[in-house]
């Protein structure tokens, strides 16, 4: 018995591709109307949705993604204290 090449399952949304899904990343959500300015993969997976015409779930859009070499992480808030001399820089003497 010889094994022969099979066609497999067909691609689910075969117009999302691994550039137009890297294109959509470098464009903002904000400046697209959603209210956010970081992407998630469940708001990517409905811009695409609609953008393309074609149903796509969110854990076929990550396992996409992961193909491409991209990993899917939570954003990090970065907490910074006030600097020193801000009052001077505002234009108030400190101590005054």
């Amino acid at each position: 018995l010889q094994e022969c090449p099979r066609t497999g399952r067909p691609l689910v949304a075969s117009p999302i591709t691994a550039a137009r899904i890297l294109k959509e990343l470098a464009r903002s959500p904000l400046a697209l109307g959603f209210r956010t300015n970081v992407w998630t993969v469940d708001l990517l997976a409905q811009h695409l949705s609609t953008r393309y015409e074609c149903s796509i779930t969110p854990r076929t859009l990550r396992r996409r993604m992961r193909s491409v070499g991209l990993r899917c992480k939570r954003p990090r808030y970065v907490y910074s204290e006030k600097e020193p001399h801000r009052a001077q820089k505002k234009g108030r003497l400190s101590g005054a």
